[in-house]
């Protein structure tokens, strides 16, 4: 009989001890402080595993496929005055990025819409409350603050008390961030066909290393996949079945961890956004001509064409020892 391990909510349970060498919090009470503090260090672990490889944490950064995180908080606390406000807008656009959502102008024309990322409610309350009390838009911030929040960091990283299915996102999350680093990149550099021979030689050797930078066993499946490779099995796609069930009903889809043979096996839903239409959208209306004759060049016998936005695209899978 296979084990089902419920997903639960990250804990930290590591607290730094030095206020100096965090990011800055409103000081309300000796009972509160820690809390807070608890709070912006989640917030920071979330930004570094995830966003800063896109989202430079430089202010004075100049080489960018995305805006950097100085630009974001400034054009959301502009907009956003109040705490609670703001951390709401953040939360907001990372759940739904879209043109119609986008605060910081101009990034939608200049970047593209972002990869959606799956973070818990609690993940993205800790990165709101980082970014709105944190000095990340002042030019020494990434001088002076930032290597000593990465050193305690990295020193506490190891303790965490996670279970499967938070180690096993994070392993997710982080090849995401690679692969949708490497592909926003070549999409604003050279276009989406070109963008479109990068995936076609390049996606599943670098899922591949990532693999083996994380010492566990990453890939990307689908029950209508594009590279051959890719094709779901059984039980892969009794998840992918059922999570599109509860996807058409309305429901938010939640990360499943089962044990088999011995390891812990992660599925990690993949939902479509407008970037993700450029290859997968309606051919012809949202698929351009030219990328059409690439995929029907590249994928003969494709099948991840004609979704919309917001649908279930495939799965990250992730096997771990136990």
């Amino acid at each position: 009989m296979k084990k089902i391990i419920i997903p639960s909510i990250l804990i930290l349970t590591t607290l730094l001890t030095s206020c100096k060498e965090s990011a800055e919090v409103s000081e309300v009470n000796d009972n509160t402080q820690e809390l807070n503090q608890t709070l912006s260090d989640q917030g920071f672990a979330v930004l570094e595993k995830n966003c800063f490889s896109c989202h430079s944490p430089n202010v004075n950064s100049t080489e960018n496929i995305a805006s950097t995180m100085a630009e974001i908080k400034m054009a959301f606390i502009t907009k956003f005055e109040n705490e609670v406000d703001f951390s709401k807008a953040i939360s907001d656009y990372v759940q739904h990025p879209s043109d119609e959502n986008a605060v910081v102008k101009g990034a939608f024309k200049k970047y593209g819409t972002m990869p959606q990322m799956e973070f818990s409610e609690d993940e993205l309350k800790a990165v709101g409350y980082f970014v709105f009390h944190s000095n990340i838009e002042k030019e020494n911030w990434i001088t002076d603050v930032y290597p000593k929040l990465k050193a305690n960091y990295m020193a506490n990283a190891s303790t965490e008390n996670k279970s499967y299915v938070e180690k096993g996102r994070e392993y997710a999350m982080a090849t995401k961030s690679v692969l949708g680093k490497n592909l926003m990149g070549k999409i604003k550099t050279v276009g989406t066909d070109e963008a479109l021979s990068f995936c076609n030689v390049r996606a599943i050797s670098l899922v591949d290393s990532m693999s083996n930078v994380q010492n566990v066993q990453i890939k990307r499946v689908s029950d209508k996949n594009r590279n051959p490779n890719n094709a779901a099995n059984e039980m892969e796609l009794a998840y992918i079945e059922g999570a599109k069930a509860l996807l058409s009903r309305g429901y938010e889809l939640k990360p499943q961890t089962q044990e088999i043979d011995g390891k812990v096996v992660g599925y990690y839903p993949i939902l479509t956004n407008n970037m993700c239409m450029q290859c997968h959208g309606e051919p012809e209306k949202q698929i351009l001509p030219s990328t059409m004759e690439l995929l029907k060049k590249f994928y003969p016998n494709d099948k991840a064409a004609g979704y919309g936005e917001g649908e279930l695209r495939g799965i990250w899978v992730v096997e771990m020892e136990k």
